[in-house]
């Protein structure tokens, strides 16, 4: 019917009827199945599939054609055509040799054709496969993907190794014109070439070599990583691990080395990255940036059981965002030492160091459900880089706890230079809509230090209490504070004679949705 659900999950366009038929019966020594796929009543593929059973091997051909193009969208017909044809033969050895003397896909705009043979001890023999994408006419050929339309002048495959001649095996992989809405390569070429040996000690090696140029983008890219991208790596295999080395990526002033090895589901790897000139990166980052980075990194990684054991090491020298504040306490070097674990306990992160030298900033967290933990510790050297005015260093605390309801009690405490503070509380609900309950005590014995950060004259003290608790979109807020001073002066308001000496201010109110109430207030 239309709208059924194979041309619903396939995507069709239109969601047409689809009739797909596989008709046949008996042994699979002679055995022949007929095939069919209709849509709207109209046959767009037709062909057989006969198993049979020979003197000493097993054979399944495949032979199937037609015009398949009406059935996708209308843009992706002339990269089908009218006549796509499939073409396998298949021998099944009982030795394990699995053997395609030929096998063929084409298309108007498509060509995919070879033989390949598999030897009893599961490693290639042979290997002798062609592809091609080229235009029938014209410049450009779209690819039938889904998405934002994708064009290249040109693709061409070639792999060949034949085990009875040589041991070296050759892999080529070239694209040209590679062209989308956002991205343009003129070409893009891998090489790989090798040795591939069985027998009692089989061993695969391969050193492979990536090329890409004139690449442009429209989202920064490009400014990043440069018209040019070159890469380079060598694989080998001889029985156990798989290990990779002399990985070498280079782009612009971005370059990438390292080294893997894998062995089971576990990837043991030791990778380095260095961005000389981290101003390329701006316009991604939408902001002016400066200086220069390096990362080191350097572990373990599962993929099946997502578990990993990394170190991280890092620096920056003279980083600059386009922010005075944050450019003085990134002026100089930066550096990081950190560690990530995670396995069947949960994740936990280890920030031994972040360090500049106007700040430093020190952590722990371990996180699993019902039971996670957090702390972390930080000074900045001089206040008045971030807040002037206020000369000398400051330090900042931060603990929490998670509860088996998954609620965290906070606590945060600030020693600054005529400023302390401590909240406590609980946050609750962090997955949905944040909400927080809690104390804030603060005091300010001289408020003549914030000065330059108002823009005018103030001094006196100042201390407030207060308790309450709020949601993080605002919309809940209630509190009940008392704010206490003496002597408080702040020019250009004319309030200094009602502040002077002891003062006492008493609020009690909150909001609710859109709704302010004031329940108490006193001075």
């Amino acid at each position: 019917d239309d709208g059924g659900i194979l041309a619903t999950v396939a995507g069709l366009p239109g969601a047409p009827s689809v009739d797909f038929r596989i008709q046949g019966e008996g042994p699979l020594s002679e055995f022949t199945a007929d095939i069919t796929l209709a849509t709207d009543g109209t046959e767009r593929l037709a062909g057989q599939i006969i198993s049979r059973e020979l003197e000493d091997a097993h054979r399944v051909t495949a032979d199937i054609s037609g015009d398949i193009a009406p059935v996708f969208a209308p843009q992706f017909r002339d990269f089908f055509g009218n006549d796509l044809s499939l073409m396998a033969e298949t021998l099944l050895y009982p030795d394990g040799r699995v053997v395609l003397p030929e096998f063929s896909l084409f298309a108007r705009e498509l060509a995919l054709f070879g033989k390949v043979e598999i030897g009893a001890d599961r490693l290639p023999q042979i290997i002798d496969v062609t592809g091609r994408i080229a235009p029938e006419s014209g410049e450009s050929v779209l690819l039938p993907f889904a998405g934002e339309a994708t064009r290249v002048a040109r693709a061409n495959l070639a792999v060949q190794y034949n085990a009875a001649q040589s041991e070296d095996w050759r892999t080529v992989i070239r694209l040209q014109g590679l062209e989308s809405e956002e991205l343009l390569v003129e070409e893009v070429a891998l090489r790989a070439t090798g040795r591939l040996s069985g027998g009692a000690a089989p061993a695969v090696s391969g050193e492979f070599e990536l090329d890409m140029s004139g690449l442009e983008t429209t989202n920064g890219l490009s400014e990043a990583l440069g018209p040019e991208i070159a890469g380079s790596a060598r694989i080998d295999w001889s029985g156990g691990p798989v290990t990779i080395d002399q990985l070498d990526l280079r782009a612009l002033d971005l370059s990438v080395n390292g080294s893997a090895r894998l062995e089971g589901s576990t990837i043991t790897s030791d990778a380095r990255v260095v961005a000389s000139r981290i101003a390329n990166f701006s316009t991604i980052a939408g902001r002016d940036l400066s200086g220069a980075a390096s990362l080191d990194v350097s572990g373990q990684i599962n993929p099946l059981t997502q578990a990993f054991d990394l170190i991280a090491n890092g620096e920056t020298v003279d980083l600059a965002i386009s922010d005075p504040r944050a450019d003085a306490v990134l002026a100089g070097r930066v550096t990081l030492e950190a560690e990530a674990v995670r396995d069947t306990d949960g994740l936990r992160i280890d920030l031994t160091k972040l360090e500049s030298d106007a700040a430093n900033l020190t952590g722990q967290a371990s996180l699993r459900s019902g039971g996670s933990t957090a702390t972390l510790n930080g000074r900045l050297q001089d206040t008045s880089i971030a807040l002037p005015g206020l000369d000398g260093p400051s330090d900042i605390t931060f603990s929490g706890q998670e509860s088996d309801t998954r609620d965290w009690t906070i606590a945060t405490t600030l020693s600054a230079p005529a400023l302390t503070a401590d909240l406590k509380g609980l946050l609750s609900n962090i997955y949905d809509l944040p909400a927080f309950q809690g104390t804030l005590d603060a005091e300010s014995p001289d408020l003549s230090a914030f000065s330059e950060l108002a823009g005018r004259a103030l001094s006196g003290r100042l201390a407030i209490r207060a308790e309450g608790g709020l949601n993080a979109d605002l919309t809940r807020a209630l509190v009940d504070a008392t704010l206490r001073g003496r002597d408080i002066s702040v020019e250009g308001l004319g309030v200094d004679r009602l502040l002077s000496g002891p003062i006492t201010l008493e609020v009690e109110g909150g909001r609710t949705d859109d709704r302010i109430d004031i329940a108490n207030l006193s001075f």
